[in-house]
């Protein structure tokens, strides 16, 4: 039995027991109340619902209740609450301001509760199943073996694909092909693929080694060889601005789409390119970061992008657990 029990003023704590596969799993939900009642997690539930649906009937559906029952229970968290929590229209119900304040904090608690649950009941070393993650070219080329391996070792009877992506993969994501894609967060995606953040994508001027380079300056003087590959351009036309916007001047002489290819050509030439901290190091190469600073709106972000429907899966926050921990590296 999970229990969410007052433990001062302001504050609720969810106490896991130890043998659900949770121990040690405590869970504090931000929630204003002046009464010293156990607060039913399922009741928290329908107030994440109705701001989704903003009526009883769909929430009723999806929570298997009538919809008297939902108004019974919408009635008790008024009074746990002490809040009216939804104002009734003629069509539809509105989220109360202080209700506004405390959804993210409720539906951020459920989805970490129900995210520990599922995983303690996942047996990963007993995982059939095909598994496909896709990489920027980027990414493959700095860790994508190392991911494999991981994989590997996480997911013994599977049988693991690590994939460059193409301008196919969010389709394939949607179709269940491809499990998840390390990305740059994207707004235009349909709904039907969840972007989970796990990071920022520092970029770097990379430069020879042997030219003794180490500051933007300098390397703004160098001609560039740029890396042409899909889902990269943008962002590397970004760092270009960023540097310009600066007063740096850069003399974009070729482009290749290969990174092995581009960092051979730099030393031939003696020239710059752009890459993301996180390939960092590469022997014979200098990284030289681009401050936050330059950029309006701060680093790009970095997500995994998976099927809406498997966000909460455990084989897939597993996996995204692996992806991120070369962002943090």
């Amino acid at each position: 039995m999970i229990n969410l029990t007052k433990q001062k003023e302001w504050s609720f704590i969810l106490e896991q027991p130890a043998n659900n596969g949770c121990s040690n799993y405590f869970l504090t939900l931000h929630l204003v109340s002046r009464v010293n009642k156990d607060l039913d997690l399922n009741l928290l539930k329908i107030l994440v619902l109705l701001d989704k649906h903003r009526q009883l009937k769909p929430v009723a559906k999806a929570m298997g209740k009538s919809e008297a029952s939902i108004s019974k229970y919408l009635a008790r968290l008024r009074l746990q609450l002490n809040d009216e929590l939804f104002i009734r229209h003629p069509h539809h119900m509105e989220p109360t301001d202080y209700l506004k304040r405390q959804l993210p904090k409720i539906a951020d608690a459920l989805e970490k509760l129900e995210t520990c649950l599922i995983s303690g009941e996942f047996e990963p070393e007993n995982y059939e199943k095909d598994i496909t993650v896709c990489l920027p070219q980027t990414a493959q080329y700095s860790f994508g073996h190392l991911l494999a391996m991981d994989l590997m070792e996480l997911f013994p009877k599977a049988h693991i694909s690590v994939a460059t992506i193409t301008e196919y993969t969010v389709e394939e994501i949607i179709l269940g092909k491809v499990d998840a894609q390390l990305h740059y967060f994207n707004d235009d995606l349909p709904k039907s693929v969840h972007q989970k953040f796990i990071g920022y994508a520092p970029a770097v001027v990379v430069v020879p080694e042997e030219l003794g380079i180490t500051t933007l300056e300098e390397a703004a003087q160098l001609p560039f060889i740029m890396l042409e590959i899909i889902g990269w351009k943008e962002k590397e036309q970004l760092a270009k601005r960023a540097m310009e916007s600066h007063g740096m001047v850069i003399n974009r002489i070729a482009a290749l789409d290969n990174v092995s290819s581009v960092l051979k050509l730099i030393k031939k030439k003696s020239a710059a390119t752009v890459l993301l901290e996180y390939q960092a190091p590469i022997e014979g190469y200098n990284f030289i970061r681009v401050p936050e600073s330059y950029y309006p709106n701060g680093w790009p972000k970095i997500v995994v992008q998976m099927k809406q429907s498997h966000r909460h899966d455990a084989m897939h926050q597993l996996l995204t657990g692996a992806i991120a921990k070369y962002m943090s590296a």
